[in-house]
């Protein structure tokens, strides 16, 4: 019914399993997110339980981490100002897996310092379960790329130390991401291949750099909050014996990268490529990435993700 109530509940499960679990364990508690998703001034009954939930509840020593849900896409019912068509949806997808990650996170870190954020669910797109029949103007190839977002947005924040994509299921309306071969095998969709590319990386452990184009302009995605995103997003990630560069292209035009920056770096390991051009596709397909030769420069086309992988620590300064 509310979040002090449920505190109370949480906070006995607590003192009952601490002796079996031992010190070293860690406990959430969940916080509602509203700061994502819900407009200040939102007077519906759900939106506004959210808020209320999040307003009570407050930071103790009795637990190390806030649980939060965040889905880049919109609900049932729910009509954003702007997203009436497929490229309206997809900007206040993008915007929604950037600004709102960051005003989120904000939210909880400062009424919480010190304790761990945990994403518990995270999606950033398809229809639901519960509402077979839903129509989502969010299509696979949308998805794919608002994942991609979504992880950099992650990446961004030390307080997110767990995430949980929400969810990899296997032959589920509009929510498979596993495409059945004709042997039997299952190949992964573009969304499913851009969450292992990052699994890949980020968790060996090790440190994360953004990366941005400069000067580039923020694109409007959210009427209603503000949010917002760049065309161009990436990151290097560095751990686990190598470095590993990704990069987001969401912008209309073609971008050039050499990734031997000229001859002053060492030839990458492996380069890969994945494009998913056409966001009206409304059919689940298997990722097809290219591999790219590791010599020369490596062209990122409009809605693409490339990896770059080096061996080592390398000092890889995009531009």
């Amino acid at each position: 019914p509310d979040s002090p109530t449920a505190m109370k509940v949480m906070q006995r499960y607590v003192q009952a399993l601490r002796p079996i679990v031992g010190p070293g364990a860690k406990f959430a508690v969940q916080s509602a997110a509203s700061a994502y998703s819900v407009a200040p001034n939102a007077t519906e009954r759900l939106p506004r339980h959210l808020a209320d939930w999040d307003a009570a509840l407050n930071t103790a020593d009795w637990f190390e981490a806030v649980t939060i849900h965040v889905w880049a896409r919109s609900w049932p019912g729910e009509n954003p100002p702007g997203t009436d068509t497929r490229e309206g949806m997809f900007r206040y997808q993008m915007a929604r897996a950037v600004s709102g990650i960051d005003r989120v996170v904000a939210e909880v870190a400062g009424r919480f310092p010190g304790k761990e954020i945990w994403v518990t669910e995270w999606h950033a797109g398809g229809g639901f379960p519960d509402h077979p029949g839903t129509y989502q103007l969010t299509t696979p190839p949308m998805a794919a790329q608002g994942a991609a977002r979504m992880l950099l947005g992650f990446l961004r924040h030390p307080e997110i130390t767990k995430t949980f994509f929400f969810t990899a299921n296997f032959e589920f309306h509009n929510y498979s991401e596993f495409v059945r071969a004709a042997d039997g095998s299952w190949d992964p969709t573009p969304t499913a291949l851009i969450v292992s590319w990052f699994a890949h990386a980020a968790n060996a452990g090790g440190t994360f750099q953004r990366v941005v184009e400069q000067g580039e302009t923020p694109i409007a995605g959210d009427r209603v909050i503000g949010d917002s995103y760049l065309p161009i997003e990436g990151g290097v990630l560095k751990g686990g014996g190598r470095t590993v560069l990704i990069v987001q292209n969401t912008s209309a035009d073609d971008r050039l990268f050499d990734p031997r920056d000229g001859g002053r770096l060492a030839a990458p390991a492996a380069t890969d490529l994945l494009t998913t051009p056409d966001i009206n596709d409304v059919q689940q397909h298997a990722a097809s990435p290219q591999s790219l030769a590791t010599g020369g420069a490596v062209t990122l086309p409009p809605l693409s993700v490339v990896r770059i992988i080096w061996n080592g620590d390398v000092d890889v300064v995009p531009r």
